[in-house]
């Protein structure tokens, strides 16, 4: 933020030069470039704000609140969420290398499903055995 603070700062030595040359053009140029700072700035905070609530849900998908008590695994290579009663299916082999839950999408057939992640290709051909 320095950087911006400096060129505000160089900017206000302008206006009260281009004031005590009287020159009316450069006022009015140095007061738009004023203005753009400004926006600049409410801009720069925007993205600032964005960015800090991006990195909190970074940090929540790397480091996940979830256990591996948690879990259920199939043996056609995804598991579900016990306590949750959640019952999608979730990428086995994303969990296992990088902790990250990436549901499985479900392809053309009702057993077949897709990892969005990894592409991990999922066959399942029996739902009972799933118990989803």
């Amino acid at each position: 933020m320095g950087t911006l603070m400096d060129a505000y700062e160089i900017l206000k030595d302008l206006i009260k030069e281009a004031k005590r040359l009287k020159n009316l053009e450069m006022i009015s140029l140095s007061m738009d470039v004023q203005e753009k700072i400004f926006e600049f700035k409410e801009e720069l905070e925007s993205v600032k704000d964005e960015n800090r609530e991006l990195k909190k849900q970074l940090e929540l998908i790397k480091n996940p609140s979830i256990s591996e008590d948690d879990i259920k695994y199939y043996p056609a290579g995804f598991f579900t969420l016990n306590s949750k009663g959640n019952k999608l299916p979730y990428c086995s082999a994303c969990w296992k290398a990088k902790r990250i839950q990436i549901p499985l999408s479900r392809q053309f057939k009702s057993w077949d499903y897709k990892c969005s992640s990894c592409q991990s290709k999922i066959i399942v051909l029996d739902e009972k055995d799933r118990e989803i």
